[in-house]
């Protein structure tokens, strides 16, 4: 199979509406339970890189969606400056690959969330490891950030 788009995504919020249409062309011959979750999956992780995302050496956010024979891959790149931001990015990646229930801790973050009520809800990578059932990672090299979720089409 081998489809794969690749987007440089701009800093204004309306984007999201022509990338949901996008993801959902690319996987239109797939089941709607797969396509809602990729464009789920897509718009957080894009909405990320436009809320915490940094201008480096010019470098501009991007995503990319790959589509094999045996999975989605979805991986959004954006600036990110400071290096403490990705260890704490890190640790809430390791508690959800580590969690039993992801499901629960989702639930559990989200009324943490509600409790704090601070503006930010930092549930969106629960929702895409546990509504979505991705699995997610990350890597950061030069001030550059790299979030992948990969979701298994089996």
């Amino acid at each position: 199979m081998g489809t794969k788009i690749s987007v440089t995504i701009p800093r204004f919020w309306n984007f999201s509406r022509q990338l949901r249409r996008q993801v959902g062309e690319l996987l239109q011959d797939f089941p709607e339970e797969l396509r809602s979750a990729a464009i789920m999956a897509a718009s957080e992780l894009v909405e990320n890189a436009i809320k915490y995302g940094e201008t480096v050496d010019e470098a501009d956010a991007k995503i990319e969606i790959c589509l094999t024979d045996s999975e989605l891959v979805i991986a959004v790149t954006s600036g990110l400056v400071e290096p403490s931001v990705f260890r704490e990015l890190q640790v809430r990646l390791d508690e959800i690959r580590q969690s039993e229930d992801v499901f629960a801790l989702y639930v559990a973050k989200a009324m943490e969330s509600l409790k704090n009520n601070n503006g930010q809800s930092q549930i969106g990578l629960h929702r895409i490891a546990s509504d979505g059932q991705f699995r997610l990672t990350a890597t950061y090299e030069q001030s550059i950030l790299t979030i992948t979720a990969v979701r298994s089409l089996s």
